[in-house]
């Protein structure tokens, strides 16, 4: 029996579930792009890997990489919606700052009451 390279073996082996992968991202984040996009960084990191000896159940394998890179990108969104919530929150409250002179000179009474 010859001997396999060992990239075309991980490549054999990443094609017999890359199917299932993508249908499981798809399934997790409900977005077809995003799940091609994610099954192929599935690839990218399982290609990087020198020993898969170790590894008894492949398919796993693939589904924990593939579903780690579904939280990564879930945490991303709401890190990134947080922030825009954040930004927003602060552009409100400068714009209400600036038309309100109002609060302005309240702050100021409040300021020269606490000397």
């Amino acid at each position: 029996m010859p001997h396999q390279d060992p990239t075309a073996l991980q490549l054999d082996l990443f094609l017999r579930y890359e199917g299932d992968v993508k249908r499981y991202i798809q399934s997790q984040l409900s977005c077809q792009k995003l799940s091609e996009d994610l099954t192929q960084e599935t690839w990218l990191r399982f290609s990087r890997m020198r020993n898969i000896e170790h590894i008894s159940d492949i398919k796993s394998f693939l589904f924990k990489i593939a579903g780690n890179l579904a939280i990564d990108h879930l945490r991303h969104k709401q890190v990134e919606s947080r922030a825009q919530q954040l930004l927003s929150n602060s552009a409100e409250s400068s714009e209400l700052d600036r038309l309100s002179p109002e609060r302005f000179v309240s702050g100021q009474q409040q300021v020269s009451q606490l000397n």
